[in-house]
């Protein structure tokens, strides 16, 4: 009866379970913890899908029962563990102070019950490590952090009387999100699209995806919403700290979220100088992959659209719009990493970034490169010359072709395109011209950069039309050269 009723709290259905529940006087009067686990269990799961039927006194029960045997040196390691993190999580449920009075009963002081219970969990965690069922070992991660966060939330307790639990929490976290990063093949975190018999969607988490023997990973989405947030981070051993923050960072970048790993990579630059720089350039690679407009997005695939399949939806050109939030985004990133003051320019990165969130269709312009990264007279000559280089190749080859354009559904006539990639020499050379006269170091990467811009509008406006300078103006390049 009590394996039935488990399996109906697993697939949901939950007020149906009651009939298969032991009875509770005999589950206490036996010390059947397990039995005393399900009935906490299922009353506070009814509880909070239909506060009519679980009645008022739900939530109070599911509360006593789970805090009865929590300091029960009998009961099961596993059986502790889960009560904890059920009583832990009723806490904001209840509406009076029982849960805050008992939290301060049990943790504020360190060398109470609170330290052997939160040991208990540590040690079970720290068995479980090697379990091939994760969900084991993540809700007991769960535990964990919820332990540290209502520890953390009591009034007048001393965080610092904590540290050494907290630090052995966090390498646990450490080495689980290790086997997380080397295991889990997923590089997303959004929920992913499922249809029930009838043909209805709904979404789900996004599981791990793992072949090969050994211990399943926990999905990469999981260990970051249970990692050791800063202050929890504030309290733990430096090197421990630092080990969390830098596998943090790189399984936000696992599932391509530069936004979250940005701001650890800021506290990780202070002491780790090397692997802050090494975050950055990955954290750059990854933002060029999430706002390429020319390559397909698998989240945004035909399908999701709308109903069925959307033979429009592969083929929606990208807008000037969509292109210049890009560029606010890129400029954003560049400032946050300047910020750092690492002592890098990332002039390759980032103008590999800038190129890559430019529709192939669309020709350069010099007020966007100044948006990202400044004025250009301004830049260092490596940058300017490594952007202008990579300007050259798509004035020569890209931008000009009619076919590209019709791709990408631009609509413009020969004349138009013409103009556009006229305009951008023009563009290019007057950035040129105007950080020559700055006299920057490095002037002659610059300057052969100029000399091959002259020539090559040279060669395109003679294949436009016959061009009597034609050959004198790619004399004087050559020359230049």
């Amino acid at each position: 009866r009590m394996r039935a009723a488990g399996i109906l709290l697993d697939i949901g259905i939950v007020k149906e379970a009651e009939p298969f529940l032991p009875n509770l006087e005999e589950a206490k009067a036996k010390s059947d913890y397990a039995a005393l686990n399900l009935i906490a269990r299922h009353r506070a799961t009814l509880a909070r899908k239909d506060k009519a039927s679980a009645g008022k006194d739900a939530l109070p029960l599911a509360w006593e029962i789970s805090i009865s045997f929590l300091n029960d040196t009998k009961a099961p390691a596993p059986a502790r563990s889960e009560a904890l993190f059920r009583a832990l999580s009723l806490i904001p449920s209840l509406g009076d102070s029982r849960g805050k009075d008992w939290l301060e009963k049990t943790f504020k002081d360190p060398k109470g019950g609170g330290v052997e219970l939160l040991g208990t969990l540590g040690t079970l965690t720290s068995l479980n490590r090697e379990n091939p069922g994760e969900s084991i070992r993540l809700e007991q991660l769960k535990t964990q952090a919820a332990a540290v966060k209502s520890i953390l939330s009591i009034e007048g307790v001393d965080p610092a009387l904590w540290s050494g639990v907290f630090t052995l929490f966090a390498r646990q976290w450490h080495q689980e999100a290790t086997v997380t990063q080397e295991k889990d093949q997923k590089n997303s975190r959004r929920n992913v699209p499922q249809f029930d018999p009838f043909g209805n969607m709904f979404f789900t988490p996004q599981q791990a995806e793992f072949q090969g023997g050994g211990t399943r990973p926990i999905a990469t989405g999981e260990m970051l919403d249970c990692r050791p947030d800063d202050a929890w981070l504030a309290i733990v051993e430096p090197t421990t700290r630092n080990q969390c923050l830098t596998l943090a960072a790189r399984l936000y970048l696992k599932v391509k979220e530069e936004d979250g790993a940005l701001p650890l990579i800021g506290e990780i630059a202070s002491t780790r100088r090397d692997e802050a720089v090494s975050l950055v350039r990955e954290t750059i690679k990854v933002w060029a992959q999430n706002h390429n407009p020319n390559e397909d997005q698998n989240y945004r695939q035909q399908y999701m659209y709308f109903y069925g399949y959307n033979n429009q939806a592969g083929s929606i050109p990208l807008t000037r719009s969509k292109q210049e939030r890009n560029l606010v985004e890129l400029a954003a990133l560049v400032k946050g990493i300047r910020v750092l003051e690492l002592g890098e320019s990332f002039h390759k990165e980032l103008t590999d970034a800038f190129i890559s969130c430019h529709s192939q269709a669309e020709v350069w312009r010099v007020d966007s490169i100044e948006k990202v990264f400044g004025s250009s007279d301004a830049l260092d000559a490596e940058t300017l010359a490594s952007m202008t280089a990579r300007m050259r190749l798509n004035l020569a080859g890209l931008w000009p072709n009619p076919k590209l354009q019709e791709a990408f559904k631009t609509k413009r006539k020969d004349k138009e395109l013409e103009e556009q990639i006229l305009a951008g020499y023009a563009a290019a050379q007057g950035m040129i011209t105007r950080a020559l006269e700055k006299k920057p170091a490095g002037a002659w990467r610059l300057s052969s950069q100029l000399a091959a811009l002259r020539f090559e509008e040279s060669n395109y406006r003679s294949s436009i039309v016959r061009d009597n300078n034609h050959s004198r103006v790619k004399r004087a390049s050559l020359d230049a050269l």
